[in-house]
């Protein structure tokens, strides 16, 4: 019985998981407004946690100068989240890949940022729990 349950439990805690991405300007750490809108509409939801930032960049340029332009894509898309006080779950992780690990055939479509991210679960259930017991009273 009890390794059903945690069988069900893991199940449903990776489904959970869910992510977003978002594109960069050739060049270009700095978000563009259809960028800023993207992450403004997914994370208006205030149970939402960053789990993972990956930052990627096409294969032009060298390795030093694309490692540092993908931490700086990965920086600038936290600093967008923090300042809209979107939290980071306990295991969160940033990491620029630079040129190293490419996504996708086609150069555009590797400058990249992928946010992943979960629903806190405990958030939702404390503001239910909250205002249930506000309107007992």
């Amino acid at each position: 019985m009890r390794l059903v349950v945690l069988i069900l439990f893991f199940s449903i805690t990776a489904a959970a998981q869910r992510q977003v991405t978002v594109f960069f300007d050739f060049e270009k750490s700095d978000l563009t407004p259809i960028a800023q809108e993207q992450l403004k509409s997914v994370f208006s939801n205030p149970t939402l946690q960053i789990t993972k930032i990956y930052g990627y960049c096409d294969w032009k340029g060298g390795s030093t100068y694309n490692d540092s332009l993908s931490y700086a894509r990965v920086d600038a898309v936290y600093k967008f989240l923090k300042e809209r006080k979107v939290k980071t779950d306990s295991t969160f992780e940033g990491i620029g890949f630079g040129k190293n690990f490419p996504q996708s055939k086609t150069q555009a479509e590797n400058r990249k940022v992928t946010v992943s991210f979960i629903e806190s679960k405990a958030d939702s259930r404390a503001e239910e729990h909250k205002e249930s017991f506000s309107s007992e009273i």
